[in-house]
């Protein structure tokens, strides 16, 4: 039988940043669209989670420092005027909202879904990216 053990905030954080810098280099290494980059996701999700908010906020939520968050949002702003989704379909389910959006880039069909619980469940809202391509 295990006994529990009290662990102070520092010592768990020793703990973790192993495994979350391997799980990071994981997800880097099975991305196949590199056209957004992880900041960028990473600030797409938190404006959608969190709401509006500035450029200064963000960053200081995203731990990053105002001028890098800038240059983020500046990038994505581009991108956006570069490429539009094909297909964007929304879904209400009464306990969910589903988006979906479909692309193709660069020779390949990208399907993203946005999934948030409006229950009060406290299920984690989710996103979920597929990418097909032709097997010749």
């Amino acid at each position: 039988m295990t006994t529990a053990t009290r662990t102070t905030i520092p010592e768990l954080a020793s703990l973790l940043r192993p495994a979350l810098l391997r799980l990071t280099r994981i997800v880097r290494n099975q991305r196949v669209d590199l056209s957004v980059t992880l900041t960028q996701l990473s600030a797409m999700w938190t404006l959608e989670k969190r709401g509006p908010m500035s450029a200064g906020e963000l960053a200081n939520f995203e731990r990053v420092q105002p001028p890098s968050m800038t240059k983020v949002l500046a990038n994505l702003e581009e991108e956006a005027g570069q490429r539009t989704a094909a297909l964007a379909v929304n879904f209400e389910f009464g306990f969910m909202k589903s988006e979906t959006y479909i692309r193709i880039n660069k020779g390949v069909l990208v399907i993203v879904l946005f999934n948030s619980f409006l229950d009060g469940s406290g299920r984690s809202n989710y996103v979920t990216r597929e990418f097909f391509y032709r097997a010749d």
